[in-house]
Order: structure tokens, then sequence, then C-alpha cells
């Protein structure tokens, strides 16, 4: 035997000692896994959370960039009808024949010597009513005619 036993049990121990080394770096590896594996599963939770319950969410997101765009068109409609509205002004302050009809027409101011004649609303329903029914008649009739022409 070359080796003694007191030189094989020192091999032995650095052996075992190497072992152990290697297994506490592996149990370590393991744990440092295991955080790695908790924080990056708790910031996908946070995460999600941030995206769809926060009070910055995606849905509040999409709701006020729509909210934003309708307020957009809103704000060029109502520059186009100040524009319309300017020049209505200036018309209304440069021609004189406008001013007559609508003052006519709003206010019911006549010239001297006019003579205005108002006319009930409810006379012209009646009027319209009796049209209405006599083309009623009308439409009767004819589609009598036409019935008989086809049965002929």
């Amino acid at each position: 035997m070359p080796y003694s036993k007191g030189k094989r049990y020192t091999k032995d121990l650095k052996y075992d000692i190497k072992v152990r080394k290697e297994r506490s770096i592996k149990k370590q590896s393991k744990s440092i896994d295991k955080f790695l594996y908790s924080f990056i599963i708790l910031f996908l939770l946070y995460f999600g959370y941030f995206i769809f319950f926060s009070e910055k969410n995606i849905f509040n997101l999409a709701k006020k960039i729509q909210y934003k765009e309708d307020l957009v068109k809103e704000n060029s409609k109502l520059k186009e009808e100040i524009e319309s509205l300017k020049k209505k002004k200036i018309y209304l302050k440069s021609d004189i024949t406008y001013i007559e009809k609508r003052a006519r027409e709003d206010l019911g101011l006549t010239k001297n010597g006019e003579i205005i004649f108002i006319v009930p609303e409810e006379e012209v329903k009646k009027e319209v009513k009796k049209q209405e029914e006599g083309k009623r008649w009308i439409k009767r009739i004819v589609e009598q005619f036409k019935e008989k022409e086809i049965k002929n």
C-alpha cells in the first residue's frame, strides 16, 4: 500500500469538503432561483394590476382617448359655427334687405301701407287634412281601377 491510512483519510476529507461546498453552492443557487422566480411573479402580478385594475388602466385610457377625439371634433364644429356667425354678423350689419326680411319674419314689422294676413294654424292644418283625405280617396279609386284591369 503506497498510502497510509492517514493520507487516505485526509484525501477523503478534502473530497468531502469539496462535495459539501458544491452542495452548498447548489443550494444557494436554488434559493437565488426561488427568489428570482418569486420576484418575477410578484412583478407580473403588480404589472397586471397596474394595467387592468388601477386608476390609470387600459380601459380608462381608451375612454379618455375617445373623449379627447370627441372634444376635438366638437371644438372644430364650434370653430366653424363661430366663423359662420361672424360672417352672418357682417352680413347683418351691411345688407339692409336682409335686415328688413328678418324684421318682417321675426318681429312682424311692416312698411307703411302694407297689410298683413295672419292665417291661424288650425285652419291650415284642417285644409292639409282635407287635401290628404282627397288624395286618399283618389288613391283608393285608382287602386280599384288597377285591380279591375288586372282581373280583366
